[in-house]
Formats: structure tokens, sequence, C-alpha cells
């Protein structure tokens, strides 16, 4: 495996677990929206939600990723 490849996961949940062990290492609060039906792999599917911040800041930047699928794996 290339270095810049280990920056990639090879299936929606190994990025999901990295993305949401990265949140619970920074002590970061996750909201889990979950889809009714499963993936091909009988896998959860959700949107994941993690806020950093204060709840009342009056600006945020909102980031998002794998909305489209393939890119999805980057987490």
């Amino acid at each position: 495996m290339t270095a810049a490849a280990a920056h990639f996961s090879q299936s929606y949940a190994e990025a999901r677990n990295r993305f949401l062990a990265a949140a619970k290492d920074a002590d970061v609060h996750v909201n889990h929206h979950l889809h009714p039906l499963k993936g091909p792999a009988g896998e959860t599917l959700a949107m994941d939600v993690a806020r950093l911040g204060p709840a009342d800041a009056s600006r945020i930047l909102a980031i998002g990723s794998g909305t489209h699928g393939v890119e999805g794996y980057c987490g």
C-alpha cells in the first residue's frame, strides 16, 4: 500500500468507523441519522454529524463528505 492509499478506506463501513473513532478520540459528540435500509454488505447506513465548538456559535463551517458515493471512502 502506498503512503497516500493509507488515507483512504476500502469500504463505507471502514470509513464510517474511522470517522466515529476520530470523533471519539477528539471527545466530540456525534448525532446519528440512520437510514432505514442496510447497505449491500448488510452494514448500517447513516449520516453522522459531529459538531465542534459551542452550540450557540454565531458562525459555523459545515463540511460534507461522501455526498456522491465513491468519495465517501475518504471518510
